[in-house]
């Protein structure tokens, strides 16, 4: 199986890290972050793209989409910094031709005084490679 998921996440935290180096990033739910801003990275997708499958059952690449859920408990400005973090994710996935699906701001039921947006963005990858999809 191709699975891109610790490269995304890799290139995401190196380059949240340059603004934000005490933002929490995590590839795994954690329901009262260590730190903010706190940044969840999952791959919600990995499914074999039609016509890439090798006569050996093998894969010659599949469709993916990474959900990010971004978290702002700032006194002033959590939308801001927020945004801000979303910026920097765009820049990084669209540099490796992801195409974003969504982006909208969620309610944080656990916390209202935590600002909270989701992203999405789904490309195409041979395991080597980003292409659009």
């Amino acid at each position: 199986m191709i699975d891109p998921e610790n490269e995304v996440y890799t290139r995401v935290a190196n380059a949240l890290a340059v603004d934000y180096p005490k933002a929490d990033i995590s590839g795994t739910y954690q329901e009262s972050p260590a730190a903010f801003p706190h940044v969840f990275c999952e791959m919600s997708d990995n499914s074999l793209t039609p016509g890439c499958q090798t006569s050996s059952d093998g894969e010659d690449c599949v469709d993916v989409m990474f959900t990010f859920n971004i978290y702002s408990n700032k006194k002033v400005g959590p939308k801001s910094e927020a945004k801000k973090i979303a910026s920097i994710i765009a820049d990084v996935m669209h540099s490796m031709n992801f195409r974003r699906t969504t982006q909208l701001p969620v309610p944080n039921m656990k916390d209202a005084k935590i600002y909270r947006i989701c992203a999405q963005y789904v490309g195409r990858t041979d395991g080597e490679k980003f292409y659009r999809r």
